[in-house]
This record gives structure tokens, C-alpha cells and sequence, in this order.
């Protein structure tokens, strides 16, 4: 996946899917050229970020190493202070187990993040000041690959335009809406229901998605896909504590 270039995605045809691997811990993603012209990743983040100097700039959308200390990665609370707490480490390095369907296993749902984990700290400007607006310079995703845009100019919004009707409905077995088409070949994406994370654990799964962009709402929220079997939100508003899923667009 670090060796993706814009000259690469638009050597393909939209509907395009291939699979790709991250350097990082050699997990392999779908990615495919979607119908707004971008190539996505179509599967979930899977990235344990707990583990010092996991992000460099050699294989992440990172300026320099991140995290930089010894201790586990930091999180943001819900008054916007940095912590250590296990609770709060609990967002980015939770690997997703979750057992519905009579028990069967929903490895598609990845891992969940709060809005400082995936911007990878540039949550804060150069003087540590809470992000108010626009968007974080950096994120978990791999090198040439980084967090789509929010808010109702975004490229979130754009998908969703390509598609209004964001089917909901079960993709092997597992719930979701389609963005950008209504199937790959024509252009969209799958969107699993992956719920979110709320002290004390996991919420909404099969009911609901929410997915992080790089945008600011202000300085406590931050701007997210967000969609049930009811509807979708591609310029939803989230406070910054809470963890979602990540869905990565290539530079």
C-alpha cells in the first residue's frame, strides 16, 4: 500500500478492485477506484497502534515518528485532555472479536479509534492547541494514503453524492450501506455496521456505522460518516473521545 501514487489510481478504471498489503504488521486491504474518480481502501483499518513508534514517515501519513514516548499511546478524553488510562487506550488498540449472527466471527469491522488516534496527534496545532477547524495534517494511514475529508464539502459528502441511495442491507453476512454505487463494479464501496466505541465497550454494531475524516467541527467534535438502516449523515459532527472505524483515501 506505501507504494500507491495518484499516477497508479488513475491508471484503472473505476469499479477496479484489487488487493493491497500494509508494510505495516503485512495486513491486506481491498482498495478499489470508486465512482468520485478517488481510490479508497474497502476494508476497515486493522492497525494496533499501542506499541511505541508503530507510525514513521517511511511507511505512514506521518511527518515523523509517532507516538514519540515510551508509554502507550495517548488518548484524548471527553474533556480533551491527554491520558493514559487503559480505558482510553482501549479505542486504538482494540482488536475487533465481535460474535452476532448466531456466532459467527466479523472480522470486516477492523479496529476503533478515537479522532486524536487516527489523526495521529495532529489533533492539536504547533502550541498544543485544541484543532477548530479544518483539517489534521497527519493520520494512522499508511504512507500515500490518508483520512478522507469531512463536512459537507468533503469527500465523504462527494461519495455520497456519486449515490444517494446508500443501500442498507447484509454483505456476507454482515450489515451495512453501499457508497458511491451499488455494488464494486460500479463504483462503490461497502461501509460495514462496525457500531462504535463508548466507555465501557462496543455499541451499535449491526445497527450503525461511524467513520472518522480529517476535519474539524470544532474544538470537541470532529466531522464522520455516520449512517444507520435509517439513513446516512456523510457531515455528521462526533465528540472526539469516541472511537470509530477508519476507511482510508489514497493522496
Amino acid at each position: 500500500m506505501q507504494a500507491m501514487t495518484p499516477a497508479i489510481c488513475a491508471a484503472v478504471k473505476v469499479g477496479t478492485s484489487r488487493s493491497m498489503t500494509d508494510s505495516r504488521g503485512n495486513t491486506s486491504y481491498t482498495v478499489a477506484r470508486l465512482s468520485d474518480g478517488h481510490c479508497w481502501m474497502t476494508s476497515n483499518l486493522k492497525l494496533d497502534i499501542s506499541q511505541p513508534n508503530t507510525l514513521t514517515s517511511a511507511n505512514s501519513d506521518v511527518s515523523s515518528n509517532w507516538p514519540t514516548t515510551t508509554v502507550s499511546t495517548p488518548m484524548e478524553t471527553s474533556n480533551g485532555t491527554w491520558s493514559t488510562d487503559q480505558d482510553a487506550i482501549l479505542f486504538a488498540k482494540k482488536p475487533v472479536k465481535i460474535f452476532n449472527n448466531g456466532g459467527s466471527y466479523q472480522g470486516s469491522y477492523g479496529y476503533y479509534y478515537t479522532w486524536c488516534a487516527a489523526t495521529a496527534g495532529s489533533c492539536k496545532d504547533s502550541s498544543g492547541n485544541t484543532l477548530s477547524s479544518g483539517n489534521a495534517s497527519s493520520s494512522i494511514c499508511p504512507k500515500g494514503w490518508r483520512l478522507p475529508t469531512g463536512g459537507n464539502s468533503g469527500e465523504f459528502q462527494a461519495l455520497y453524492n456519486k449515490w444517494t441511495t446508500a443501500t442498507w442491507g447484509a454483505n456476507g453476512g454482515v450489515n451495512g450501506r453501499w457508497f458511491g454505487g451499488a455494488n464494486t463494479a460500479s463504483g462503490g464501496a461497502f461501509f460495514p455496521a462496525a457500531g462504535v466505541i463508548i466507555d465501557p465497550g462496543l455499541n451499535y454494531s449491526s445497527l450503525g456505522g461511524d467513520y472518522w475524516s480529517s476535519t474539524a467541527s470544532n474544538s470537541g467534535r470532529a466531522s464522520s460518516l455516520f449512517f444507520t438502516s435509517s439513513g446516512a449523515n456523510p457531515a455528521y459532527g462526533d465528540d472526539r473521545y469516541i472511537g470509530n472505524s477508519i476507511r482510508c483515501i489514497a493522496r
